[in-house]
């Protein structure tokens, strides 16, 4: 019977444990990867989740901006939010104005005005 010499034996175990040691090691940086790739996903959801509120408003906006007005929302003090306001998104402006609720009236008389002249021509 034929048989391994004994310190080739041991050259094939050293091969079998560095292989084993460089599985373990891709293991560990898989599993660090999915980890961050997870916590990057929490923390973007968590932020959806947090509500944008107004914190004051303004009594008066002049009624260029009004003009510019393409959508607005009411936030309510009885939710997420401490105050009632009314948020106004002007066209060419990156954030949203935060509106006393009263405004809303003038607003909406505007928008009125502005589709009547429209119909007219």
């Amino acid at each position: 019977m034929w048989t391994v010499p004994l310190y080739k034996q041991h050259e094939q175990q050293g091969a079998s444990t560095r292989s084993q040691t460089w599985l373990v090691v891709m293991n560990v940086k898989v599993a660090c990867v999915l980890a961050v790739c997870l916590l990057a996903l929490a923390i973007t959801s968590t932020q959806a989740g947090i509500p944008r509120c107004c914190v004051k408003t303004a009594k008066f906006i002049p009624r260029r901006l009004l003009l510019k007005v393409h959508k607005w929302n009411v936030q309510l003090s009885s939710g997420a939010c401490d105050i009632s306001a009314l948020v106004l998104h002007v066209r060419g402006m990156t954030a949203p104005i935060c509106a006393d609720p009263k405004i809303k009236r003038h607003l909406r008389m505007l928008q009125w005005k502005m589709k009547q002249d429209k119909e007219s021509y």
